[in-house]
């Protein structure tokens, strides 16, 4: 098994500042806001999601107490009715006005975040990437004005070291984001120095790791193999996902789907690993756990190779616990570890 080398990736990882990376040559060319438009089909699913969560959250905790952990305020299985709940949650604590200032980690303007937040009516509205997509925004910010009230801006940086002074933001929002943040420490701690006394941070991140699939690629060999990237050495897990040949015939998703892990670009932390970096600097308001339903599948079909993973030191809520959506909360008192 390949946990001692991840062990290791994620320690010098853990030390290190994420790379910048140049943006595309040729400029990224913004959507018009009617692609934005949510369906119907959507809107009736999050408002059935808001009534219907709860119910079936308190249900499946009661049937998986060994994924529970500290901080965690509902386990639900899979992403049915999850959206509009914890979107419902969202809007108990956050009131975009016209001061808001917003700032949204690892995206660009064509970003569906990026998009619904200009809609709100909000002040400012601020991009971060590691991607160098500045060229590209200075090409679309007179149409992007002239589509949105709120002021637009973008920042080239990492998120353990946000290029932006104290205590700008009244609300940080990331989607699938920090499972690829390696040094987690450093970033948490940033999150909370940019934001006011009292800002919110809204963060949506998975597959986890340790999760099946979690490396975004190995379950392309078949659903048997969705946990190989915990399973096989190290030798035969880099033969898999540098074997083109076998990727190509596949498509271009399936051959794209290599890239993180061929860079090894995960934090490579464990559900409770998050939430204890998170506790250190704010305070968890609302945290959903959501279990793959791939992991409990392959539980159910493959129960050697599931105790393989449990006798060699991985925990239930590591390997079930797929994606997780926090709330969190800045002091407004007191200082952050």
């Amino acid at each position: 098994m390949r946990l001692e080398t991840i062990q290791k990736y994620q320690l010098e990882r853990s030390q290190t500042s994420q790379p910048l990376y140049p943006g595309p040559e040729q400029p990224l060319q913004a959507k018009l806001p009617t692609d934005f438009r949510v369906s119907l089909k959507r809107r009736l699913i999050r408002q059935l999601g808001r009534f219907a969560f709860p119910i079936s959250a308190r249900r499946f905790a009661s049937q998986m107490p060994e994924i529970k952990l500290p901080h965690v305020t509902h386990i639900h299985p899979g992403y049915r009715f999850t959206e509009g709940w914890f979107q419902s949650q969202v809007q108990r604590f956050v009131k975009p006005t016209q001061h808001t200032s917003v700032l949204l980690p690892g995206c660009d303007f064509n970003s569906r975040e990026v998009r619904d937040w200009l809609s709100e009516g909000v002040g400012q509205v601020t991009m971060l990437d590691i991607v160098d997509w500045g060229l590209s925004f200075e090409s679309a910010k007179s149409q992007l004005h002239s589509w949105y009230c709120p002021k637009l801006s973008f920042v080239h940086g990492t998120l353990d070291s946000i290029p932006l002074p104290d205590e700008t933001f009244d609300l940080m929002v990331s989607r699938a984001v920090l499972e690829h943040v390696g040094n987690m420490e450093d970033s948490v701690r940033e999150m909370a120095r940019v934001l006011r006394p009292g800002g919110i941070a809204i963060h949506c991140f998975g597959p986890l790791y340790c999760v099946f699939g979690g490396d975004h690629t190995i379950g392309s060999y078949g659903f048997e193999r969705g946990f190989d990237h915990l399973l096989l050495d190290e030798a035969e897990y880099q033969h898999r996902i540098h074997d083109g040949d076998f990727y190509k015939p596949l498509g271009v998703m399936a051959d794209h789907s290599r890239y993180w892990a061929l860079h090894g670009i995960f934090s490579y932390l464990r559900p409770a690993e998050y939430l204890d970096i998170f506790a250190k600097h704010f305070e968890i308001v609302v945290c959903v756990a959501v279990a793959s339903e791939e992991s409990l599948e392959f539980r159910s079909q493959f129960p050697a190779q599931w105790r393989q993973m449990l006798d060699a030191g991985m925990l239930p809520q590591d390997l079930l616990i797929g994606s997780m959506q926090v709330i969190l909360r800045k002091p407004t008192t007191g200082t952050s570890v």
